[in-house]
Order: C-alpha cells, then structure tokens, then sequence
C-alpha cells in the first residue's frame, strides 16, 4: 500500500523533471519559462487549461508509477 506522503514525493520528483526537460525549449526561442514548472509550490493544483500541467497530473502519474512497481514486487 502506497501512502499519500509517498505519492506527493514522487509527483514533486516527476513535476521537476519534466520543468528541466522543457527548459531548453524556451530558452532557445529566447524566452522565459514559466516560473511554475520549477516549482511545485507555485505549481497549480489544477490548471485553468487542458494544455497546461498541474500538480493533479503529476499525482495522478506517480500513481500510476507506484501502482505498477507494486505489481512488479508481488
């Protein structure tokens, strides 16, 4: 069984690797990335559009991650 702290670890960890994978992108079109995808603090729980990320989506992929490594130990 998962619990909600271990959820959140890996939904923060998930959250700061996809803002570092998106970075080069708008550097190289010269601009600044939006301060919440380095952010889980500033990250909105959820996000006024379907294009954008938000904390739900990474929780719901941690999830999804932990789900399937439990399968894989039994």
């Amino acid at each position: 069984m998962t619990n909600k702290s271990e959820i959140e670890k890996l939904a923060k960890i998930l959250s700061e690797v996809h803002g570092h994978c998106y970075r080069p992108f708008y550097e190289l079109n010269g601009e600044t990335s939006p301060e919440y995808i380095y952010s889980w603090e500033t990250l909105p729980v959820k996000s006024k559009s379907k294009d954008e990320v938000d904390r739900t989506f990474f929780i719901e992929m941690a999830e999804r991650v932990l789900e399937e490594l439990n399968k894989n130990q039994m």
